[in-house]
């Protein structure tokens, strides 16, 4: 059981928020991110009101790099378009307030007041409620919609256009409890085929499929060969036969790797790519601090990233944000992932590598898990944090 206080009902409403509640919520009435936004504030004001902010967070020169990108690109963006300054910082409120989000909660498990248990334990349920959620809506199809999202046809069946980062969290956590344990919950193992599921047949995702898919596969074989590993791998081989078997697989395996015309979205990417690397590169200033990012209710800004003719940097994954923020964008990633995965592996806190590695091997076309408007990436460094100082006490401790 979770004992509740206050610290677990902020964090339950904000994971609720950031999820649009549940794609219960329809935003354009509830304007769901600008509530997790205010909740966030909150919550980081209510905590240091508290005293939850003892002790020296590990990571918090990384987290704070944000704020002077935030800054830097909006910069950029008002020489660039002619942007009020204003409207590049109002227009990165939700992953901002996101990425301070580490602070309260790596502060409140440093200090006791809440632990990653029970954190856990708040991400299971409201995570396999909203993947079952997910899943009824996919059966039902764009014909009977009661969730708020965005659904399209792809390979002859609904597509829905969820977030998906808590599921990866979640999924690998419960891997590596699999991998572990010497006996198999069927919960874990509920969360595991769900989250396959939606990647597979839900959300659709090429790149976010072969992402899981080898960090899972990395997973498995960096850990010491048992025959629960045998079993899991003859088990994850036969259903991959199975699948590529059907038709399905087949226009799948086709559109990933055997198709040889591009669709209309893989020849938009293209030009997109081109436009956006000969865009940042054509000034040191940015390709340092990059293009400016994008309000898009500043007429301008709309002409001149060509977002009418389709090109979206939400589709370019890294690139993208080269484009908006530059080279400093991209060194952060990259400092941020090598040192949280040092510490993350170093302190067996393999969920949380696993979930990162994830990010980082999607991140051609897709955004790395250091940029996210929810509080996954925070809940994940503070359980890194927390997890190597803890190894770090046992370790003086025994000394």
């Amino acid at each position: 059981m979770i004992k509740i206080n206050k610290y677990y009902t902020f964090i339950v409403l904000i994971i609720f928020f950031n999820l649009q509640g549940l794609y219960l919520l329809d935003d354009t009435a509830f304007h769901t991110s600008d509530v997790a936004v205010i909740l966030e504030i909150a919550f980081i004001a209510y905590v240091a009101i508290k005293g939850g902010y003892k002790g020296k967070s590990r990571y918090q020169i990384l987290m704070l790099m944000p704020i002077v990108l935030m800054f830097t690109s909006s910069y950029s963006a008002h020489l660039h378009y002619g942007q009020p300054l204003w409207y590049g910082i109002r227009a990165q409120r939700a992953w901002i307030s996101a990425m301070l989000m580490y602070f309260p909660i790596s502060g409140l498990i440093r200090n006791k007041k809440i632990s990653i248990n029970n954190i856990a334990k708040i991400l299971d349920r409201m995570i396999f409620v909203y993947m079952i959620l997910l899943i009824v809506q996919f059966f039902l199809g764009s014909s009977v919609a009661f969730l708020h999202l965005s659904i399209s046809s792809r390979f002859g069946s609904a597509r829905l256009y969820a977030s998906t980062y808590f599921i990866v969290l979640v999924y690998f956590i419960h891997l590596q409890r699999i991998i572990e344990q010497k006996r198999l919950r069927l919960f874990d193992i509920l969360i595991v085929v769900c989250t396959i599921f939606i990647h597979l047949f839900v959300v659709k995702s090429r790149m976010g499929l072969a992402a899981l898919v080898l960090a899972t596969a990395f997973a498995v074989f960096s850990t010491k060969f048992t025959g629960r590993k045998l079993a899991l791998i003859c088990v994850g081989l036969l259903g991959v036969a199975i699948f590529m078997a059907s038709p399905y697989g087949q226009i799948v395996f086709d559109a990933m790797f055997g198709s040889s015309a591009k669709d209309a979205g893989t020849a938009i990417r293209d030009v997109g790519r081109i436009f956006y690397i000969d865009q940042t590169l054509s000034t040191k200033l940015y390709a340092i601090f990059g293009s400016g990012y994008a309000n898009l209710d500043w007429q301008p800004t709309v002409i001149g990233t060509h977002y009418l003719e389709g090109i979206y940097y939400n589709d370019h994954g890294i690139i993208g944000l080269f484009f908006y923020y530059g080279f400093s964008m991209v060194a952060w990633s990259v400092l941020a992932h090598i040192k949280v995965m040092k510490d993350a592996w170093k302190s067996n806190t393999r969920d949380v590598f696993m979930f990162l590695l994830c990010g980082l091997i999607g991140a051609y076309t897709l955004f790395p898990y250091n940029y996210v408007t929810d509080i996954s990436y925070a809940i994940a460094l503070a359980i890194t944090d927390n997890r190597l100082l803890e190894k770090q006490r046992i370790c003086l401790k025994n000394n």
